[in-house]
């Protein structure tokens, strides 16, 4: 009797944690600047964050890690070279290696592994 109760309880759990799940991914636009200073060209614009976790190593924010990866793709563009991977992180938190492409006045950047992660934005001048 006692089994069968928890057998039940067990699967009604399981069943409200199915239902908890998301359903896709979660696309955050970001506010370039909010966290680090872009400076020079070319301007970033359209910053959008999809599907990174809430909070990185349990410390930075997604927009945070938008723009540390911005920052770096902006920095290498500067430079005279686009960079087709980075290594992103800060003091207290990593967010791995991503893979840089550059389509027309665009950056698209993805984290390999599932779910899939990925960082766009515009790049103007």
């Amino acid at each position: 009797m006692l089994r069968a109760a928890l057998v039940a309880l067990l699967a009604a759990a399981a069943g409200l944690a199915a239902a908890a799940a998301p359903a896709g991914a979660v696309t955050i636009t970001c506010d370039p600047g909010q966290y680090l200073v872009f400076q020079g060209t070319p301007e970033v614009e359209h910053l959008r964050a999809h599907n990174l976790p809430r909070k990185t190593s349990g410390y930075a924010p997604r927009c945070l890690v938008a723009e540390a990866i911005a920052s770096d793709v902006q920095r290498g563009i500067q430079d005279g070279d686009r960079p087709r991977t980075l290594s992103v992180h800060g003091a207290r938190w990593g967010a791995g290696t991503w893979r840089c492409r550059y389509p027309e006045g665009r950056a698209e950047c993805n984290r390999k592994g599932k779910p899939r992660r990925r960082v766009t934005m515009d790049l103007v001048g």
